[in-house]
């Protein structure tokens, strides 16, 4: 069939339309096709309006899995665990030693009008708890793909690096100090209101590059696995609590919203004790596993449903949708009738 057209519009000639086959079955099982194709498409659109509530209802169970966790509801807590108010301290005595004059006592939090915490919990500034906070290289990078890789926020997705859009950058320059290192958490600081905040952990085991760095647009949280993982820190972070405390704090300019790491360090976490904090994670991963799961399988169904009304067509044209009927007039004599029709018209 040649198709022609114009102004980048196709058009089908008339010549196809007139003598393109037809498979016509007989009247009275046209309308018995026809019935059972919208009964099942109504099906299919039934179904697939079914699988789009999936999604949503599993972000909301993510999120009321957080919420509990941070409540201190989700694991039991064993009265034997070293109380988070004496890890404090010690990350208090550890940095006054190697801190010497320079040591700066820990912040507090305020708790007025934070959620009430379990006995062992303590509310403290995130500084409290990680190593450091640092922003990336503001250097421009390019697409050599030999030089060093660079992480920037567009390769934060869905709370995990995406590695498949790179940039790079010259490795004749030192970039030591911006590394990633296992375990560091990238926060980031500059976005859209709504992306602001979006988080993923560095994971050198899953990354394709041997040493990777990360751009201007991202903070390191420097992770202190000894007083707060850097999972936990990460789910906080993106739970209710942490997406409202960005929200308070974040500045807004020309369409774009930031938090700085000022507002970063200060930000108030529920700490636990550091082996409730191992069970929290446990139970959450096992969770989200169940949630993962269900939703492949809900996406999988997608796709299916996606092919079932051409599958469904299919099958009506090829006479396998509904049960034949010998009683019904055939084609053959409804085309002899139309062609008789057609000469008296003449």
């Amino acid at each position: 069939m040649n198709m022609t057209g114009t102004a980048g519009q196709l058009r089908v000639p008339k010549s196809f339309m007139e003598e393109y086959p037809l498979p016509l079955p007989p009247l009275p099982e046209q309308r018995r096709i026809v019935a059972k194709i919208e009964s099942l498409f109504q099906e299919v659109k039934t179904a697939r309006e079914s699988l789009s509530r999936i999604q949503p209802m599993l972000k909301s169970f993510r999120q009321s899995v957080l919420a509990k966790a941070f409540r201190g509801e989700l694991v039991p807590q064993n009265p034997e665990d070293e109380p988070a108010s004496v890890l404090l301290e010690r990350i208090k005595t550890e940095r006054r030693k190697a801190q010497g004059k320079k040591y700066k006592e820990l912040e507090a939090v305020d708790a007025a009008g934070l959620p009430e915490l379990p006995a062992g919990w303590e509310w403290t500034p995130l500084d409290n708890v990680i190593h450091g906070i640092q922003y990336g290289t503001s250097d421009k990078a390019g697409d050599k793909e030999t030089a060093l890789p660079v992480l920037r926020m567009n390769n934060i997705q869905d709370g995990e690096l995406d590695y498949s859009n790179m940039k790079f950058l010259d490795d004749s320059i030192d970039y030591s100090q911006f590394l990633l290192n296992d375990g560091d958490l990238l926060f980031n600081r500059t976005n859209s209101p709504e992306l602001v905040g979006k988080t993923a952990i560095f994971r050198s085991s899953k990354s394709p590059f041997k040493n990777v760095v990360f751009a201007s647009y991202l903070i390191r949280i420097i992770s202190n696995d000894r007083a707060f993982l850097p999972i936990l820190a990460n789910l906080f972070i993106n739970s209710a609590g942490g997406h409202r405390y960005i929200e308070q704090v974040r500045t807004q300019q020309v369409g774009q919203s930031n938090v700085n790491s000022t507002k970063l360090r200060v930000m108030p976490v529920p700490l636990p004790p550091l082996p409730e904090q191992r069970r929290i994670v446990a139970k959450i991963e096992e969770l989200f596993a169940i949630a993962d799961q269900i939703e492949q399988q809900a996406e999988a169904a997608k796709k299916r449903t996606d092919r079932m009304e051409q599958a469904i067509l299919a099958k009506a044209f090829r006479g396998e949708l509904v049960a034949q009927d010998p009683s019904d007039e055939p084609a053959s004599v409804l085309l002899e009738r139309i062609k008789g029709e057609k000469g008296r018209k003449k």
